[in-house]
């Protein structure tokens, strides 16, 4: 019997939330689904499962043209997972974040440049944090440039933290949506601890 977008929409949820990564190839089925968003929560919740073995599979749709939905959920699932070894990707990856209007691919993006760690990439997201003012953009590349602990994104991590603690904190904190505007002591917290992690590696 053919499955229902809901039913299948649920059984990868299910999957997902129970953290059984036994039944990863259950969810894998569902990347051939001509339904975008069945396809896109496949991509998700494999990377949440932390199925490495699909690394190649969700890489294939970073390129995806019809709906930047699938290359973010790709691109949020491969930052799940994703390490030094993935380093291959970064080419791939710098396309897509180059090539996208879409905030949510953008940040995706550099969650998974940060999530593979090169110093090769410290150049390429410092020259995005000087282009694009977006704090939601900004916060992403502070914790990217923490987990790749390069003491060369120091003196931009340092100056960014003047520049914060200068911001007016009485604005309200309207919580964490992705790719909503940061409250400062959030970008506060965030750029002290990838100073702490990059100055952790000197000593």
């Amino acid at each position: 019997m053919t499955m229902s977008k809901r039913d299948k929409l649920s059984l990868i949820s299910e999957i997902g939330e129970a953290g059984d990564a036994n039944r990863a190839n259950e969810i894998a089925a569902f990347l051939n689904d001509h339904d975008l968003e069945v396809l896109s929560s496949a991509c998700f919740n494999l990377g949440y499962l932390g199925a490495r073995e699909y690394i190649s599979s969700l890489a294939s749709f970073l390129s995806h043209d019809d709906d930047d939905g699938v290359a973010n959920m790709c691109l949020s699932g491969l930052a799940l997972i994703v390490d030094e070894r993935e380093e291959y990707l970064l080419g791939d990856i710098y396309n897509r974040l180059d090539s996208t209007n879409s905030l949510l691919v953008k940040l995706s993006s550099i969650e998974a440049i940060g999530a593979i760690g090169s110093v090769k990439s410290v150049e390429k997201i410092s020259r995005i944090f000087e282009t694009d003012e977006r704090n939601a953009v900004r916060i992403e590349i502070v914790i990217a440039l923490g987990k790749i602990k390069s003491t060369s994104a120091l003196s931009l991590l340092e100056s960014y933290l003047k520049e914060v603690k200068m911001m007016d904190k009485n604005i309200p904190n309207r919580g964490g949506v992705r790719g909503g505007d940061p409250h400062p002591t959030v970008i506060i917290i965030a750029l002290e601890n990838s100073i702490d992690a990059i100055k952790s590696v000197e000593k």
